[in-house]
């Protein structure tokens, strides 16, 4: 009977054990549908939102550490975004363009995350390792044309009065 005890516990112990070990390798994971965004042309006086999709493919939540534009001003952040994702959820991200005048305007969206808190489950004594986390990063490119009191074709009459008197 001794010997079907110590089984048991042996087997038990290397169940928990294996776990621990399989429990190690999970945690958050955020991804994104698209790789850029792009928008326009959009005259000067216009703007317009993008949302750009993540979901954390992980099993374990994702802590939001930074999220930011960096490039053209034209580019922006519309909402802030939360400072945790749960596993397996999706939400959105906006940005917007408001570009200054005509031409091309490029940014990124970079969004830094990490595991935020150490978990600990499936009976294991330590916590699992998870991923440190990383940086996702979305190119934005936009392209401006010309708006009110333009002069496209440097003639030296502004573009709308062209149209209105049809001249070019």
């Amino acid at each position: 009977m001794d010997r079907a005890r110590t089984r048991v516990a042996l087997l038990m112990t290397v169940l928990l054990i294996g776990a621990c070990v399989a429990s190690s390798s999970a945690g958050p994971s955020l991804v994104s549908s698209i790789q850029q965004v792009t928008l326009g042309p959009l005259s000067t006086d216009a703007s317009e939102t993008a949302t750009v999709p993540l979901i954390n493919t992980g099993s374990a939540p994702a802590s939001v550490r930074s999220v930011e534009v960096a490039g053209d001003p034209a580019w922006s952040l519309v909402d802030v975004l939360r400072d945790r994702i749960g596993p397996g959820e999706e939400i959105g991200v906006q940005v917007r363009f408001a570009p200054s005048g005509p031409g091309s305007f490029d940014a990124v969206l970079s969004i830094g995350w990490d595991a935020g808190e150490i978990v600990s489950g499936g009976g294991c004594s330590r916590p699992a390792e998870l991923p440190s986390g990383g940086v996702l990063e979305v190119a934005l490119s936009g392209l401006g044309e010309g708006g009110p009191g333009e002069d496209s074709d440097s003639d030296g009459l502004i573009d709308t009065l062209e149209e209105t008197v049809g001249t070019d």
